[in-house]
């Protein structure tokens, strides 16, 4: 009897659970594009930055890189960058610049890039991913995120079906190992089907379309990097401005100098530990001072002297 009442419902509502949240899983990896890519449309250096990392110092670091290579981005001692120039067209680059007539043209290289990641330019960046279905979008790991918790909700009250098969077994003098093990089976089964959340179902994470594209990119011997789909990268960093997108700036080591300075100067010695005053006046009070009377340690001996005589 427990079979038809607890058992069958208990397996219906896991089974249900797990294709709404499979159906979520897919629906998060494989979203419907907004706005699809045209065909043939190669990827940015910004976009290719953002689908190999998908942080907003990555698309940053590729603008500076831009910026060095054009050389409009010249050092100042060795940590600061020099900003006095128009900025350009293109809008990623251009929020490096410091706005407002009193802005000082010179910065450090770590407040330029922190100026280009929180830049709306960048967030622009992002959002013609998130159109054209390329990476992963926030409503969809929502839908996703409450789909593993109703299947959590469904795995727990199996739990207390199974426990009570096992009771009612028990009351009836039925078979106990075998209401036990039914229960065991569906749940193991339920555990060897569920799968965990991968890496790229998170916000921004490159869908399934967005790492194809991504690997064709890089398989790419042709490809063409450009800021936008209109302005090409002047022919002499060409290559150093790619390969910073690929890799990122640590790992291309094409703008060493530039990497220090975003890096910043080194953190300063501790300066030496001093000895505290409490030390030197606990060794002052080892010292021995003798009271005047005894007439220093030497007439110790006459006053200790004469302390026996008296006795």
């Amino acid at each position: 009897m427990w079979l038809v009442v607890l058992f069958v419902p208990a397996a219906l509502s896991l089974a249900v659970t797990a294709a709404l949240r499979w159906r979520a899983g897919r629906a998060v990896d494989t979203p419907r594009p907004v706005e699809p890519r045209p065909p043939g449309d190669a990827l940015t250096v910004y976009e290719l930055a953002w689908l190999r990392s998908p942080v907003r110092d990555s698309v940053a670091e590729v603008a500076l890189a831009v910026l060095r290579a054009s050389g409009r981005l010249p050092l100042v001692d060795r940590y600061d960058v020099d900003l006095g120039a128009d900025p350009p067209r293109e809008e990623v680059q251009a929020a490096a610049y410091p706005t407002g007539e009193k802005a000082p043209a010179t910065r450090s290289a770590a407040k330029a890039r922190a100026a280009v990641s929180r830049s709306e330019a960048v967030t622009r960046v992002t959002d013609r991913l998130n159109a054209q279905g390329l990476i992963v979008n926030r409503e969809a790991t929502l839908r996703y995120g409450r789909a593993m918790d109703h299947e959590a909700w469904a795995a727990t009250a199996t739990v207390i079906a199974g426990l009570g098969a096992v009771v009612w077994t028990v009351l009836g003098s039925g078979d106990v190992p075998w209401a036990v093990g039914s229960f065991v089976a569906l749940l193991g089964c339920w555990a060897v089907a569920r799968h965990r959340r991968h890496p790229w179902m998170k916000v921004g994470h490159a869908t399934r379309a967005g790492r194809a594209l991504y690997r064709e990119t890089l398989a790419d011997t042709a490809w063409d990097p450009r800021t936008t789909p209109r302005d090409r990268i002047p022919a002499p960093g060409r290559e150093d401005v790619a390969a910073v997108a690929r890799t990122g700036l640590r790992g291309c080591g094409r703008f060493p100098d530039l990497l220090v300075a975003l890096d910043g100067p080194p953190p300063k010695p501790a300066p030496a530990s001093k000895p505290s005053s409490s030390s030197s006046s606990s060794s002052s009070s080892h010292t021995v001072n003798d009271p005047p009377g005894l007439g220093g340690v030497s007439g110790c001996g006459g006053g200790c002297g004469g302390c026996g005589g008296g006795l």
